[in-house]
């Protein structure tokens, strides 16, 4: 028992009842089906020509064919715009690289500028402390 649940439509309650059935299954209904109940290929004289599919039309054939050809088209142009985008990338990160490469030499002279420079300041502090020069 399957009910299909509409939800605009209130759902009916089945009322379960026990049905009678014939107890002989032996139904007889008008049917072509052979009495020994084997079914045989309707097909089996004729030559193998006649047995297959229709082709598709050479219109369709080719308007497969095109349509193939133009999204390998489309693909192929995506494919080169992605490429060049890829090198494009690859030379700006190759610059960007080379110019923290840069910034980092000279961040490494401006630190060692710096002790020089904290090193002469404390010389002359002690000079001026010797003298007894406040500063």
């Amino acid at each position: 028992e399957m009910q299909m649940a509409f939800p605009s439509k209130k759902q009916c309650v089945s009322k379960t009842t026990d049905l009678e059935f014939n107890k002989d299954p032996n139904f007889n209904f008008s049917s072509n089906i052979p009495a020994d109940g084997v079914f045989k290929a309707t097909n089996q004289g004729l030559p193998k020509s006649a047995r297959k599919v229709e082709p598709l039309s050479k219109k369709t054939a080719t308007r497969g064919t095109l349509n193939r050809y133009k999204l390998e088209a489309e693909l192929k142009t995506k494919n080169q715009l992605l490429e060049t985008a890829k090198q494009q990338l690859h030379s700006r990160l190759t610059g960007a690289q080379g110019t923290i490469k840069e910034l980092k030499e000279e961040n490494e002279g401006l630190a060692q500028e710096v002790e020089k420079l904290k090193k002469f300041q404390k010389t002359c502090m002690v000079i001026l402390e010797s003298r007894n020069i406040d500063p």
